[in-house]
């Protein structure tokens, strides 16, 4: 679990994925599940409503929590892309965004990834997860793929 101490954090190998976040939820999100699974020996666990993401769980061979280093967490709610980033944090408390950011604050998870309203995730990362001591607000990263053959600035 995290945070046994302020000066010891013991990390779980595992990664929390909002199974509801992008357009073609949860599709994509259960292939690159099954990917960071496989290349990089991690366990995701997989945050969303039931019937919709175990069809496709068993669609790809999954037989259940533990199966191919995936788990599923149920979340009946899922913040929309078009909803309001506010209200909805404060009223959605089953959401997909709400569930996954709290395992990552219960220890259960190192980290927590969504491809959903960027916003409303933020918000509630910022709410649920907290800040880093000194950190006044919460940043984005991205990774922004080149070709080796592009010019180099430096």
């Amino acid at each position: 679990m995290r945070n046994q101490s302020k000066t010891e954090t013991r990390l779980t190998g595992k990664v929390v994925l909002d199974a509801m976040g992008s357009d073609h939820a949860p599709h994509a999100e259960i292939d690159g599940a099954l990917a960071a699974t496989r290349d990089f020996g991690i366990t995701v666990i997989l945050v969303g409503q039931p019937e919709k993401v175990e069809p496709e769980l068993k669609r790809c061979g999954w037989r259940g929590d533990g199966d191919r280093g995936i788990e599923l967490v149920e979340a009946a709610e899922v913040i929309g892309m078009d909803d309001a980033v506010a209200a909805s944090v404060r009223r959605k408390k089953k959401s997909s965004l709400r569930i996954g950011t709290r395992l990552v604050t219960e220890g259960h998870a190192d980290g927590f990834v969504s491809a959903g309203n960027t916003g409303a995730a933020m918000a509630t990362a910022k709410m649920v997860i907290g800040m880093l001591p000194g950190v006044d607000r919460p940043a984005l990263a991205a990774l922004i793929p080149r070709s080796r053959l592009s010019q180099h600035f430096c």
